[in-house]
């Protein structure tokens, strides 16, 4: 019994999710009236984002390159630099976009839920219902749209420094000569595995912020919800960017 009313509970939030992504969806036309709101989320959720992304990135690169290198070492002594290409294809298509998405969950998506579920549990959303502002449009509408466009900028430039990582890892310490690293590594890249990754980071962008928002505004029980609807966001989001992942890589592959 216990289960069902779960599993219940479940599908009614999964529901209250779908009217929520239409009405946001509906929303979009309002961010010209509240653009100056938009052009502060750019900033706050593009610049507080970097620093972090582009530091991951690098080592995820470095230790991509490292790993992958010592493991062909270990077939064939010395040939390291011949799976420089597998390298850079599994940073751009794979590693890089998600692991700038889970860092946007923990980043950015938990902050942009915490925000809004505290002026849920302060009544300042209230305060915007009684000035006839649909808070929606007014808070979540320009973190949506901000992130469809701030994930996909940020991850095409943790793509660059993840690559930039597992050249400088792989020239230290399996000694692949640079020109061998970028010959090999950006020779086989094809138009798809940009379009990809690109497609990838705009879809994360895009839910991540919806979920995040989402359970922002669904907070009841004061602090402690705060906390708990911010825990959910992060979980959520973090389990949405392995499937999402999993869903759009099987279907380039498909193509």
């Amino acid at each position: 019994m216990v289960k069902d009313k779960k599993y219940f509970a479940a599908l009614i939030e999964l529901g209250e999710f779908g009217a929520y992504v239409i009405r946001i969806f509906k929303g979009f036309s309002s961010i010209i009236k509240y653009r100056k709101e938009f052009l502060l989320q750019i900033v706050h959720i593009g610049v507080s984002a970097m620093p972090i992304i582009c530091v991951a990135a690098f080592f995820m690169g470095a230790i991509t390159g490292i790993q992958i290198g010592a493991a062909i070492n270990y077939v064939v002594s010395g040939s390291a630099s011949l799976v420089s290409g597998g390298v850079v294809i599994a940073l751009v298509r794979e590693m890089i976009p998600v692991l700038t998405a889970l860092v946007v969950v923990s980043r950015i998506c938990s902050s942009v839920t915490a925000e809004i579920g505290s002026m849920v549990v302060t009544e300042q959303i209230d305060a915007l219902r009684v000035m006839s502002i649909n808070p929606e449009e007014y808070i979540g509408v320009p973190r949506v749209l901000t992130g469809m466009i701030t994930v996909p900028i940020i991850g095409t430039i943790a793509i660059i420094i993840g690559i930039l990582g597992a050249w400088i890892a792989m020239l230290l310490i399996h000694d692949v000569p640079t020109y061998s690293f970028f010959q090999s590594g950006l020779s086989i890249l094809i138009l798809r595995f940009y379009v990809e990754s690109f497609f990838k980071l705009t879809i994360f962008g895009l839910i991540l912020l919806l979920i995040a928002t989402f359970y922002g505004f669904r907070t009841v029980g004061g602090s402690a919800g705060v906390g708990n609807s911010t825990v959910k966001a992060v979980v959520v989001g973090t389990s949405t960017t392995i499937l999402v992942d999993y869903v759009v890589g099987t279907f380039f592959l498909m193509l």
